[in-house]
């Protein structure tokens, strides 16, 4: 009689992450790069920490931005991050 093989919650959990981790590092890999417009990042580079909304006749513009800093210790190495985005809405009536 065979027997039955008890595998707990955490090794799906596990088996689970590896498998999406898996899956996006082969998608990375066969992904064609896409080449940076400089314009573009010296844009998001010079946007305000915050959200701004302007609307015009027939566009609404939305631009954010928004950065975290982490320092290990007082002196230790430090990370900053930011997020930037530019949106735009256009509605043309028919």
């Amino acid at each position: 009689m065979p027997l039955a093989l008890p595998l707990s919650p955490i090794f799906w959990t596990i088996f689970r992450y590896a498998l999406i981790a898996g899956l996006a590092a082969a998608a990375a890999r066969r992904a064609d790069p896409v080449p940076r417009d400089q314009r573009v990042e010296d844009v998001l580079d010079s946007l305000d920490d915050g959200l701004r909304l302007r609307r015009d006749e027939d566009t609404t513009r939305i631009a954010a931005k928004a950065g975290h800093s982490l320092r290990l210790g007082p002196n230790g190495p430090g990370l900053r991050m930011e997020f930037a985005g530019l949106g735009r809405l256009k509605l043309h009536r028919l």
